[in-house]
């Protein structure tokens, strides 16, 4: 395994125009100067997704497949496969900015070295939603909620993970948790054993928030399944809303929007909330019937 160089894992489920676009934004950096190898991990045997990690040779990717659904399970592949002692963990709807650099990267992981998991922040891409504009403001609340000044964090987002494999000591990402937020649980764990936990600009990424009412909807009920299994303590600060100028920061510098940011933000938040309780109700009825039955 070699210690000095990187890997990385691409999680997917038959999204091969995602893939694609993710493997060029990787193909115009410095990549071949410091990584070693790039795993695109498929849920499903993928014949598109196939072809492409074929076109992109030259940057060393790999194809395999898990043969089962849920994005840990791909994630723990690509931790077992990689020749690598650091691991990049990408999400496919996620690209790199043309600024980005792993010889940056490297200088800045080799300053902590006694870091085990770092990340980035999820960055707007040039078109996108009001729904998937909430969705990132939500998404970047959460993270700096846990961030101090220093931006040491307790919390990072699974788009853009890189994680020391030496420092896991064999641990590795939840196989049942299938939902959204699949990563938080091992993020977590992480936490609760003292491990330190990083946040760097470097490893920012491009998100793709160009998504429906519907999108959002669906990526909150999931999130609320997952928020259901865990201690609620985890999730305290979660359920609040997110500091005002976190969002007026970000809605400032996207004046696309031609009526009130605060009125946008509240009625999203409050469908968020109203599809979490439903999520709630619906698996504690389940939970509720499997009892009567047994």
């Amino acid at each position: 395994m070699e210690k000095n160089k990187l890997t990385i894992v691409i999680p997917t489920l038959q999204r091969f125009h995602f893939v694609n676009r993710l493997l060029k934004s990787i193909e115009h950096t410095d990549f071949l100067e410091t990584c070693s190898q790039i795993l695109v991990v498929s849920n499903l045997d993928c014949p598109q997704v196939k072809n492409i990690c074929y076109e992109f040779l030259n940057l060393g990717v790999d194809y395999v497949y898990t043969g089962a659904i849920g994005v840990n399970l791909a994630r723990n592949l690509g931790l077992k496969n990689a020749d690598s002692n650091f691991i990049f963990f990408l999400d496919d709807d996620c690209i790199l900015p043309a600024e980005f650099s792993f010889k940056k990267v490297f200088d800045a992981i080799f300053q902590f070295p006694e870091v085990t998991a770092f990340g980035g922040h999820y960055l707007l891409s040039d078109t996108y939603s009001i729904a998937g504009l909430i969705y990132h403001i939500k998404m970047q609340s959460w993270l700096l909620r846990y961030a101090n000044a220093e931006t040491d964090a307790l919390r990072l987002l699974g788009g853009s993970l890189l994680v020391n494999k030496e420092k896991l000591k064999g641990l590795e990402f939840n196989p049942d948790n299938i939902f959204g937020g699949a990563e938080t649980e091992l993020i977590l764990r992480l936490t609760e054993a003292h491990h330190s936990l990083k946040l760097l600009d470097c490893l920012n990424v491009i998100h793709d928030f160009n998504i429906t009412l519907f999108d959002f909807l669906k990526k909150t009920h999931k999130q609320a399944k997952f928020h259901h299994r865990m201690p609620q303590s985890a999730f305290s600060t979660f359920e609040q809303n997110p500091p005002y100028s976190v969002i007026e920061s970000s809605l400032k510098s996207n004046l696309k929007l031609k009526f009130s940011h605060e009125l946008i933000y509240r009625l999203f938040w409050l469908l968020h909330k109203i599809t979490v309780h439903l999520a709630k109700l619906k698996l504690a009825t389940a939970i509720d019937k499997f009892r009567i039955f047994k």
